[in-house]
């Protein structure tokens, strides 16, 4: 039961809180910078009504870039200065189509951050079993996948009628 004497369905209670803020203009707002040009100008927004934009500093004209079901890939990687790695972070965005957005982060953690608010959406509109980033995914998706567990069903109850169908039939999980 939920805290208000409901039913409580996992993942519900935050669709509707998600469904309650469209329309609202709720966004995440990250400064970035195009690799290889001088300080922060370009704002990144993310929001679950109308995906990923960019605008630059100071222009409210915002260049849209993606919805989150058209993500095909995410990637992170260190930042270098005349070749020297420096603490900012390259996150790649690739769409379906193969255009891509490459922005750097001015650290690992604001990157991080960015990537697991891509990565949350797109589990909540387009594949609940997908993730791009292992260091973001939650560790419940990854276990999972791990024991080969989708839909509703949790790891947990898998592995419990597993092992009772094993006593049951006499199997063994000794290897050969």
């Amino acid at each position: 039961m939920g805290h208000d004497g409901g039913l409580s369905v996992p993942g519900l209670t935050y669709l509707l809180d998600l469904a309650r803020l469209q329309g609202t203009g709720a966004e995440e707002c990250f400064w970035v910078r195009f690799p290889g040009t001088p300080d922060p100008e370009t704002l990144i927004h993310v929001a679950g009504e109308s995906g990923v934009f960019w605008s630059h500093s100071g222009d409210e004209t915002r260049q849209p870039f993606c919805d989150f079901p058209e993500i095909a890939d995410i990637s992170i990687k260190q930042a270098s200065r005349d070749s020297q790695p420096v603490e900012n972070r390259v996150v790649t965005i690739t769409k379906t189509d193969n255009r891509i957005l490459e922005v750097e982060f001015p650290s690992l953690r604001e990157a991080l951050s960015f990537v697991s608010l891509l990565d949350g959406y797109y589990r909540l509109t387009a594949d609940a079993h997908h993730y791009f980033c292992k260091e973001v995914a939650p560790p419940r998706l990854l276990e999972d996948l791990e024991n080969r567990c989708h839909g509703p069903i949790r790891t947990s109850t898998a592995t419990c009628s597993q092992s009772a169908w094993r006593r049951r039939w006499g199997w063994t999980t000794s290897a050969a």
